[in-house]
């Protein structure tokens, strides 16, 4: 192969990646790395890779999944240091569940820090380290001392993060943008492609259009990972609204509910006190129809002993008329015929006041009875009026207690408002990103499309397709002489 042409394969290579889409997606760092392991397998076709420090396992099962689609026979190390509720290691049962679901036949997950699991490995058989983990002095001195022996020729060491100048300057090395991955040549039978690019200066057109693929389809990776997480916020803040709504029609009709207990409890206490007002003004007749028996009681008793005063003095004057028998004879006829009409009228006084007497008591009598059955009446009517006035406190404390529960439901209800207006407005803010999002993938899209309908790219074509033929010759020829020798 020509040295000329070991960019073109590599951008060729990086065109395939761009295609490529990992199955197990999710909040991961690296996610627009992904192209870029996916364009070193390819080129590197590694027989044992080793992943330090791999989390949710998104990268790593990336790299599991480029060597199951490319058909490679490989040997991948997970490792990673997962602690559980407690606190022990533990590999997570999901994860394992997926790895033995899909890659059971490549893949082995190890439990273990990922800085002290070198002295497993032998000698020169790694020709992938994938390091996932946040860099610092001790993992870099690690992996210069520790891992770069245990590296074959064709080994690689894949980096997220910076390092020190000076190793990037004794180190051949690739490096996808400012802040992208750092693949470090350790091996001294690196594919030729690879070291091919790695000689190439950083402005090269070869390595910047490789460079430029990968971070489009990186970038391409995140925004479509970012709209789906948004499409999912978005159902989610959509099932929490109709939960909020549903809640909140609850509340309203609790508070319909109250209201409407509320209207009855007043509606019977205002019954309560229009039937303690009758009772009040019945109560206050029968007094004063009391006041007129005893007023009439009285005038009959005093009547009476005005006539028995009266039968009294007539009896004093007709005794003092009998003894006056020495008076003349026409006195005592006059005094007997006076006396005579005297004791008539003494009879008639006496059975007058015995009639009367006789009526009075029965006035008595009957009054006293009438005064009986209304102290009854009065009893029963306080004894009513106390459990009126017990009822109605009790249902002055239920209007209380139902008003501060009426308070309560209006707080929460404003109060669940305020959330719904803070759900709505979140809601608004991620419509505007994701349709941001979504205007910046259409202006990367019909920057590729310019780039690919362009006069260059259109012009270039055939000089592509005579690279192939010449390639493919050229690895044809090389072949046969193998064969033949």
């Amino acid at each position: 192969m020509l040295d000329d042409d070991l960019p073109h394969v590599a951008l060729k290579a990086a065109e395939a990646a761009a295609t490529w889409r990992p199955h197990l997606s999710g909040p991961y760092a690296g996610l627009e790395n992904l192209p870029f392991l996916a364009w070193l397998v390819g080129l590197q076709k590694p027989r044992q890779m080793i992943a330090l420090g791999i989390g949710e396992g998104v990268g790593y099962f990336a790299l599991c999944q480029v060597t199951a689609e490319t058909g490679l026979t490989a040997d991948l190390f997970g490792i990673d240091n997962w602690p559980d509720d407690r606190g022990l290691p533990r590999i997570p049962e999901e994860m394992q569940h997926y790895n033995a679901t899909h890659y059971a036949g490549c893949s082995r997950l190890v439990c273990a820090d990922p800085r002290s699991v070198v002295n497993i490995f032998d000698m020169e058989e790694i020709d992938l380290l994938f390091v996932d983990m946040d860099l610092d002095t001790d993992l870099i001195g690690m992996l210069v001392d520790s891992w770069a022996p245990l590296m074959q020729e064709r080994g690689v060491i894949v980096l997220r993060g910076s390092l020190d100048p000076e190793i990037l300057t004794a180190q051949p090395h690739l490096r996808l943008g400012e802040d992208g991955p750092i693949m470090l040549l350790v091996g001294e039978a690196v594919p030729v492609e690879l070291a091919a690019l790695a000689a190439l200066p950083a402005d090269s057109p070869a390595w910047q259009a490789v460079e430029r693929r990968l971070h489009e389809a990186g970038t391409g990776l995140r925004l479509r990972e970012e709209d789906a997480l948004a499409r999912s916020q978005r159902a989610l803040l959509s099932a929490e609204l109709e939960g909020l709504r549903d809640t909140h029609a609850t509340a309203e009709a609790r508070v319909a509910a109250q209201d409407a207990e509320l209207a009855a409890l007043r509606r019977d206490m205002a019954e309560g006190l229009a039937a303690l007002a009758t009772r009040d003004a019945a109560l206050a007749r029968q007094a004063v129809r009391i006041e007129e028996l005893e007023g009439e009681r009285n005038a009959a008793q005093e009547a009476a002993a005005a006539r028995i005063d009266e039968i009294v003095t007539l009896t004093r004057i007709a005794e003092a008329q009998r003894h006056e028998g020495d008076e003349t004879h026409n006195r005592a006829i006059t005094a007997e015929t006076q006396a005579a009409a005297n004791a008539e009228r003494i009879e008639k006084l006496l059975s007058e006041c015995n009639l009367a007497h006789s009526k009075n008591k029965a006035l008595v009598t009957q009054h006293k009875t009438e005064l009986a059955a209304l102290e009854q009446e009065l009893k029963t009517t306080a004894s009513r009026v106390t459990e009126y006035n017990a009822l109605l406190v009790k249902q002055v404390e239920r209007i209380k207690d139902l008003s501060k529960r009426n308070l309560s439901l209006a707080h929460n209800w404003s109060e669940e408002r305020r959330a719904h207006e803070l759900v709505k407005r979140s809601l608004d803010d991620m419509k505007a990103e994701v349709l941001s999002l979504r205007t910046e993938c259409r202006s990367l899209y019909n920057e590729i499309d310019v780039i690919r309908s362009s006069t260059s790219w259109r012009v270039t074509v055939p000089l592509r397709g005579v690279r192939q033929i010449v390639s493919l010759r050229k690895r044809n020829s090389k072949n046969m002489s193998s064969i033949g020798s």
